[in-house]
């Protein structure tokens, strides 16, 4: 992902929450319980990264309700299919 300014790649919590189809406050409770996309804080300010998002999305991503996320439907690892879509 190219990076020319921040605003370009940085959200901050309300377009995040919009991002995600989420409220504020779910962000805000993943943030205090240790659950959810990383974040960056500068002072009372909470941004995230557009790359984390993705990334995040990557990693919750499910292909059955079994739990398991190894695979993909074509018998990919959860990693092939982060790199092919960072590539």
């Amino acid at each position: 992902m190219p990076r020319n300014a921040p605003t370009d790649y940085l959200l901050n919590e309300t377009e995040t929450a919009k991002a995600l189809r989420l409220s504020p406050r779910t962000l805000q409770w993943w943030r205090h319980s240790g659950g959810g996309p990383a974040y960056i804080k500068q002072g009372a300010r909470v941004f995230y990264l557009q790359e984390d998002l993705l990334d995040w999305i990557d990693r919750n991503r499910r292909y059955s309700t079994s739990g398991t996320r190894d695979k993909d439907r074509n018998g990919y690892d959860s990693q092939h299919v982060s790199a092919k879509r960072r590539v």
